[in-house]
This record gives structure tokens, C-alpha cells and sequence, in this order.
């Protein structure tokens, strides 16, 4: 977003309702000030009555058209300086000399580029009141002139006799110092930029029109000098000859600015390839060409196999490394019409681009039959088999693709690559190290994929999630300890849906995100709402998503929930998983520090299924370890079960820690477990989950657990909700 020190105001005068209403969006979000009209009159009114910064004005439209509308504003009290951008269709170059020609300062391409929007808005306040500001000061100022690479000029337009102050003189070098007419100054205007130049004289020597027009200098130079002139008629009829008086300014250093911007915008920094946007946009542009020829095209999607092994064993520098020799084999091994032109900021033909990650996607225009595109898969594949050296190291990785051919698989940019997506994941279900086409099937999956995504982010909105709670019980005591929260989907069709069909949806989707604060804030209104009600404290645990735990912020917003419903955070249980642990190990390590400090109990889920965090269980900030099922469904027949839970408690107790063991469901189970001192159980033994107005049943009710044959008790105690166990 692009932060004024003010905020700046831009007329909008377009008679397109939609893309009024984009152009207004992308503007409003980057901080300006926008009032928008539908028509040239009601713009000339709106440009007397707020004297805007900048008008951005459409070329069509009913009535007083854009040139008539930009006349009117020149010939306005104020409005000679005021920039106007207008903004016409992509190929309509006779409008686009017309609008300069009524005293245009810039023109944009319709569709407009809403994502290089404001920045070229601000490029031209930005240029607007820099000439503003040095005009006042440029009799008087002679240091301001140095430091904006700024100069003056006169000029007598009927003896061409040309006036050049120093700086105008140093900016053009040896050819200014012995300028002395504007014939001059074109021999060294870059051949592509004089024509546009001779005409922007003749209309301010002619029809007095402001002059404001940027160009090269000539020469062969990678780093060329760009300079911003304008120009003002003078006015005064009792002057016997033209004077125009002007300036020219070095913007270089904008236009470096601009060309960085752009290629941020359009490319990956780190490979060098055009980006998702480059491509869709490409992909756009092909389609139409393909749609008007009746040809084909293909989309590749390639996704490297276990990249996230490269990066965590030679860590994330190596890992970049390879994907930026990757990007450079992927462009050598596509065939020489599909090949990346040259990545500058005029580049406009990418047929590869970086998707993000280790994802990257190759646009195969004019193919002739699937086959060539099989061909280039298995290309692309063997390419990124090949061995690659990172410090003496050879690195061999694999990777998927998935194919999706125009018109069979898709007609439009968007359903082409989800479908290459799909038969991506296809390739990887399959083993990987290979390729897939879109098929009707995988079409059948998208959808389903899609409608449950879509039904999903409805139940959010539509309140179709709640919790159900399952209880934690002590084994020395026969208390319950506490809950763990568990979401449910009331779908409107299915019933209760398990988290085990839906939540990989949220994951994948990023809707989890929305899922667990939902989560978290439900669990800390219920505890509330227990107390309330005279339950007592009843501390519950809420399940932590890996994308939830990657939140730098997730202790904050915690905070702020447990203050609004005036809970002390002991009562809230944090539980992760070894996996979502060892993603961003560095900050797993931060975040269970800072839910510690706040009071938060923290436990590690699904304990001994993990690969790695045995080695960093010391470093994490935690309270308690949770057996996976796995571990407790065979514990009285496997041996090395059995071997396994006793080490996890012994490794517990020697670090302070309570360990939980999930899925109890026998007694058997249960006197195991308590022989091997584990300190609590969870599951069908104790209790189902249940909902929440049947916790204060469950709390009140004789011990569930006289069913149990407990070790070590001599009768069944009466369930008591306990306060939490001390973190």
C-alpha cells in the first residue's frame, strides 16, 4: 500500500460503472482521496468545486467527451498544473495523440492495470508537485536545482531561439553546452522519442497547448538518461512573439524506480521469472489467439518432490539455490518457440513462470496434439533429474506434473491451471517423478474438491460449526483434569461431519486459519460460560493448525480473547503437532515461549509419530506430551508399543513434563498404561465426545469410570472438575 504523507485527491471521470468502481477500489486502498462522476460535465463541476490533485479521465463518454472535459480543465483557474491522466483503449493510438494533443499528462491502457494503478498516480503527483514546488523557488533556489536535476528554459517559438539555464545546460551534457535552439536539442533525443517531441512543440507553439513529455537522450548506453520536459505558453497578448518557458528534470532515477516496481510486480526476484500474474496474463492473451485460430495450448504444472527435506537439510539458502538452477534448466529444456524471451521490464511473452515455492508452470502455445505436450513433460522431468552441485554437494531431487489442454480440459486461464493443479497432485499420488493429464475423473474430483471448499467457507458464515469436548481423566485420582475441544461440522445434509473429512479441506484452502480463531474464541466463551452457570473452571484444550502456529501474532490475539472473557490462561490448553512443530521449527520455539509466559499450557499432539523433534523436545516451552492412538490400540499385544509408551514417560517424567495418552478404549489399555506411569487417559473409555450442555452433567454425575477396574484404586472415586494442573 502506498503511504502519503497526506492524503491526495483524485478526480475519477469514467462512465463504465465497473471500472469506475475498480479504478476507485485500487486507489482507495494505496490511500487516496477519490470522487468519482459518471460524465465530462459533472466533471468540471467536481474539478471547480474540490480542485483535485490529479484527474484521471475517461476518453469516451456520452455527452462532453475526455478531450473536451481536459481542455476545459487547462483553460480552468488552476488547472494548467494539474495532472490528467486519461485513459483509453489498449490499441486506440489516434485517441492517445488526441488527448495529448487537449493537454494530457499521461495516458493509461484500458483494461487498466489495477495492480500498477496507484503507483503510476503517484509517479505523476509525485513529478507534478516536485515541478510545482521548483518553480517558486527556481529564480532563488539554485542549490534546489542541483539536488532535483532540475533546469530552465526560454523559448522564442517563431526563431526557434532556445535559453538554457546551467542545470538544463548540464543535463544534456556537451550537446547543451552548445545548444541554442530546440533543433538542437532533438539531435540528441533518442530517434524513438523525437517524432513525439516534434509534435509536442508544434502544439504548444501553435495552439499554446502545455508541453509535458518525457524522453531518452540518444546513445548506446545500458543505463540511459531519461528527462521529464514541460513547458507553459506565455499568455500575454500584448508579447509581440511565442515565449514558452519550461523545464527539463533528470527523472533516471524514477524511471529505475518504475522499471524496479514493475518487475517486482511481474517477476520472481529470486529465479528471475515472470510470476503467477505474468503468466495468467500471458495465458489470457493466448487463449484469445487460440479461440480465434481454433488451436490448442497446454498448461503445465511441475511441483518438485520433497523439496522441504532440501530445505531442511541444507537449509534454506541451498534450498533457494537449487530452485534458482532449476528455473535456468526449465528455460534451456522448453522448445525454442516456448522459450522465456528476455526478463526485462518490457519483457511480454513469458511461457514459464514461478507459481510460488517449488511450484513453477509452462504455458505450450500452438500444439499440434497431446503428444507434443508429453514430450515437453518428460523434457522437463528428465531436466530436473539431472544431478545439480550445491558446495560440492550433488543434489538429486524428482518432480510432478500435471498437463491441461485448451479447449478439452478448460476455455478459460483460471480452469486450465486448476485442472494442471489437479493432474499435478494426480502425478504425486502416484508415486511422483512423473506426469498426469486432466481427465474426466480428476475434473469430477476438482469439483467435489471445490464444492466442499466452498461449502465449508459457508459454514462458517452460516454458524453450522460447533464443538464437542471430550474428557481428560487423571489416573491416580479418577478426576477429570479437563477437555480437549474437538470441531464438529453440522452439515445441513450429512450430519456431523468429522474433523478428519473436512479439516484437510481447511488446511489446504487456508480456511483453518478462519477455522481455528473460531476455535479458539468458542472454547474461551464456553469456559465462560461454565462459570457463569456454576460449573467452575473447566480447562479445555484447543487443537493448534500449522498455519495457526506460523501466525508471529497468535500469542497477541490469544491475549486479547482470554481478556475479553476475563479468563486466566491457565485454563486454555494449546495442543500442536509434532509435524506443524518441525515446519518452522525457529518459530515453534518463539511462539510455545510466548503462549508459556502468558500462562498457557502447552502439549505436544500425536507425540511419537514425528521423525525429528526428539532432538528438540529440550528447546520447546512444554507442558505436556500426548501418546498417539497408534501407540495405545495394540499396547497390551505389541511389545514394542509397549516399549515405545514407557520411554515417552520416562523421557517425561526425567523433563517435568505430564504425558496423555489418546484413545483408551479398554480397561486393558488402561491398567497398561497406568503401570507404565502415564498420568492421564483420553477416550471412549472415559467418555465420548459430548456436547457442551452435557458437560455439566458428565462433571456432576458418579465417576463414568467406576466402570473401569483402575490400578491401584480401591473404589471408584466421584468425577470433580479440578482447577487446572499447574504449568
Amino acid at each position: 500500500m502506498i503511504n502519503a504523507t497526506r492524503s491526495r485527491s483524485i478526480l475519477l471521470v469514467e462512465d463504465d460503472r465497473v471500472q469506475r468502481t475498480l479504478a476507485r477500489h485500487s486507489l482507495q486502498h494505496a490511500g487516496y482521496v477519490v470522487t468519482e462522476v459518471a460524465d465530462g460535465e459533472a466533471g468540471l463541476a467536481a474539478f471547480s468545486r474540490l480542485a483535485p490533485d490529479l484527474v484521471l479521465l475517461d476518453v469516451v463518454m456520452p455527452g462532453m467527451n475526455g478531450f473536451d472535459v481536459c481542455r476545459a480543465i487547462r483553460s480552468a483557474p488552476g488547472g494548467v498544473d494539474v495532472p490528467v491522466m486519461m485513459m483509453t483503449a489498449h490499441d486506440d493510438v489516434d485517441s492517445i495523440h488526441e488527448a495529448f494533443a487537449a493537454g494530457a499528462t499521461d495516458f493509461v491502457s484500458k483494461p487498466l492495470p489495477l495492480a500498477l494503478l496507484a503507483y503510476r498516480v503517484q509517479y505523476l503527483l509525485r513529478s507534478s508537485d516536485a515541478t510545482r514546488d521548483l518553480r517558486r523557488s527556481e529564480r532563488r533556489l539554485d542549490d534546489a536545482q542541483r539536488a532535483a536535476r532540475l533546469g530552465y528554459w526560454d523559448w522564442l517559438a517563431a526563431d526557434d531561439q532556445l535559453s538554457l539555464s546551467p542545470m538544463s545546460r548540464t543535463l544534456f551534457g556537451e550537446a547543451g553546452e552548445q545548444a541554442r535552439s530546440f533543433a538542437d536539442i532533438l539531435r540528441v533525443v533518442h530517434p524513438l522519442e523525437r517524432a513525439p517531441m516534434e509534435r509536442a512543440l508544434q502544439r504548444v507553439s501553435l495552439a499554446r497547448v502545455p508541453l509535458s513529455i518525457e524522453f531518452r537522450l540518444a546513445g548506446a548506453s545500458d543505463d540511459p538518461v531519461w528527462i521529464h520536459a514541460r513547458g507553459w505558453a506565455d499568455t500575454d497578448p500584448s508579447r509581440a512573439e511565442l515565449t514558452v518557458t519550461g523545464t527539463f528534470q533528470d527523472i533516471s532515477d524514477i524511471k529505475k524506480r518504475d522499471a524496479q516496481t514493475h518487475y517486482l510486480a511481474y517477476f520472481d526476484p529470486l529465479t528471475g521469472l515472470p510470476n503467477r500474474v505474468s503468466l495468467t496474463s500471458q495465458l489470457d492473451q493466448k487463449l484469445a489467439a487460440a479461440r480465434r485460430h481454433r488451436r490448442s495450448l497446454a498448461v503445465l504444472v511441475l511441483d518438485l518432490d520433497n523439496f522441504k527435506q532440501v530445505n531442511e537439510t541444507l537449509g534454506h539458502a541451498m534450498g533457494d539455490r537449487l530452485l534458482s538452477l532449476l528455473a535456468a534448466r526449465l528455460r534451456q529444456c522448453v522448445r525454442s518457440e516456448d522459450e522465456v524471451v528476455a526478463l526485462t521490464a518490457d519483457a511480454v511473452e513469458p511461457s514459464i513462470a514461478r507459481m510460488g515455492g517449488d511450484e513453477f508452470a509452462l504455458l505450450l502455445s500452438d500444439i499440434l496434439s497431446s503428444a507434443d505436450a508429453e514430450r515437453v513433460a518428460q523434457r522437463v522431468l528428465e531436466a530436473v533429474r539431472h544431478p545439480v552441485v550445491l558446495e560440492g554437494r550433488e543434489v538429486v531431487v524428482s518432480a510432478s506434473a500435471g498437463l491441461a489442454i485448451y479447449p478439452t480440459d478448460g476455455e478459460h486461464s483460471i480452469d486450465l491451471l486448476s485442472h494442471a493443479d489437479s493432474a499435478m497432485y494426480a502425478a504425486k499420488a502416484a508415486g511422483g517423478d512423473c506426469f498426469a493429464f486432466f481427465s474426466a475423473p480428476r475434473r469430477s474430483a476438482a469439483e467435489s474438491r471445490f464444492s466442499h471448499e466452498m461449502a465449508l467457507r459457508r459454514a462458517i458464515e452460516r454458524d453450522q460449526l460447533t464443538l464437542q469436548y471430550q474428557p481428560k481423566m487423571e489416573i491416580a485420582t479418577g478426576r477429570i483434569v479437563g477437555l480437549e475441544a474437538l470441531a464438529r461440522w453440522n452439515h445441513p445434509e450429512f450430519g456431523l461431519v468429522s474433523p478428519v473429512h473436512f479439516i484437510p479441506i481447511a488446511e489446504r484452502t487456508g480456511i483453518i486459519l478462519a477455522i481455528g480463531e473460531w476455535v479458539i474464541r468458542t472454547a474461551l466463551a464456553q469456559i465462560a460460560a461454565w462459570r457463569r452457570n456454576g460449573v467452575g473452571d473447566v480447562p479445555v484444550a484447543v487443537n493448534l493448525s500449522a498455519r495457526q502456529l506460523n501466525e508471529p501474532d497468535l500469542p497477541e490475539r490469544i491475549a486479547r480473547l482470554l481478556a475479553e472473557f476475563d479468563l486466566n490462561a491457565g485454563l486454555l490448553e494449546i495442543e500442536i503437532t509434532e509435524s506443524a512443530i518441525m515446519d518452522n521449527l525457529e518459530l515453534a520455539l518463539e511462539t510455545t515461549r510466548n503462549l508459556r509466559r502468558l500462562g498457557c499450557c502447552v502439549a505436544i499432539d500425536d507425540f511419537g509419530t514425528g521423525y525429528s523433534s526428539l532432538a528438540y523436545l529440550k528447546q520447546l516451552s512444554v507442558d505436556h506430551l500426548k501418546i498417539d492412538r497408534a501407540f495405545v490400540i495394540d499396547l497390551t499385544r505389541n511389545a514394542e508399543d509397549g516399549a515405545i509408551v514407557q520411554s515417552i514417560v520416562d523421557m517425561a517424567n526425567t523433563l517435568g513434563m505430564r504425558v496423555i495418552a489418546e484413545g483408551v478404549e479398554t480397561k486393558e489399555q488402561f491398567n497398561e498404561l497406568a503401570i507404565r506411569g502415564c498420568h492421564v487417559v483420553q477416550g471412549y473409555l472415559v467418555s465420548k465426545p459430548i456436547p457442551a450442555d452435557a458437560v455439566p452433567l458428565l462433571l456432576g454425575e458418579p465417576a463414568q469410570v467406576a466402570r473401569v477396574n483402575m490400578f491401584a484404586l480401591k473404589s471408584a472415586p466421584t468425577v470433580s472438575c479440578d482447577a487446572p494442573h499447574p504449568c
